[in-house]
Formats: C-alpha cells, structure tokens, sequence
C-alpha cells in the first residue's frame, strides 16, 4: 500500500478500540497489559547550564526565566504528592538536572517509593 500523505496515512491506522475488537488481540492485551502502565509528568529542576546545545529546547522559549526552587524538601513533597496522585514515571529535566545534585538525590529516592526516575543528561 502507498500512501501519499500523512492525512492518508492516518485514515489508514486501525483505532486501539477497534484492534481490541478481535477477541484474540484483547486476550493477548489482556495479558501484557499491566507492564505498560506508566503515568507520566516531567519536572524542569534547574535554569542552569553549562553548556548551550543546538537545538535544545529549553532556552528557546519562556522556560528559562521560571523561577528555580532548590529547597529539597520542597521537592521531597512534590515527589510524595505525585506518587500520591499515581505518578508511576518521573523525568528529570530543565537546563541541566545533574548541575543540582542534591535535589536529583531527592527524586531519586522516590524510587523506592516504586516511581521510576529518567534524567535528560
């Protein structure tokens, strides 16, 4: 099949719904099901950086002027809350997360609060 356009291309994608129609593809989804739940939610920890690469996003925008919280315990909560709230998956971003060491400490804790923790690096 040749599709010409992106609007083609997505008339051509079958919804989840209707993939789960076919009673051996919802068996099997069934299955699997509970390994892909995450909940998502992304946190910009700093404004700094020490270096400027092409194409980051973070300095192209407004984000770069927010306001930068560096209590720990700040974020000790934060991570309490969302865990709380059902966040299963935390990502560590903002200019350079790693250029705040004792707040990634924090988050990472939360790991054995069972959230799993990605820093852009």
């Amino acid at each position: 099949m040749t599709i010409n356009n992106k609007e083609s291309l997505e008339s051509a994608k079958p919804k989840f719904s209707e993939l789960l129609a076919q009673p051996e593809v919802k068996a099997r989804w069934e299955k699997v099901r509970k390994y892909f739940f995450l909940r998502e939610s992304t946190y910009d920890m700093s404004n700094r950086c020490n270096i400027r690469c092409d194409g980051c996003y973070y300095f192209e925008g407004e984000k770069q002027f927010a306001k930068e919280i560096g209590n720990a315990e700040a974020w000790r909560k934060l991570m309490q809350a969302e865990k709380a709230r059902g966040i299963t998956y935390v990502v560590l971003a903002g200019a350079e997360p790693s250029l705040v060491p004792e707040l990634l400490d924090v988050c990472l804790s939360g790991n054995a609060a069972g959230q799993y923790c990605h820093q852009w690096l």
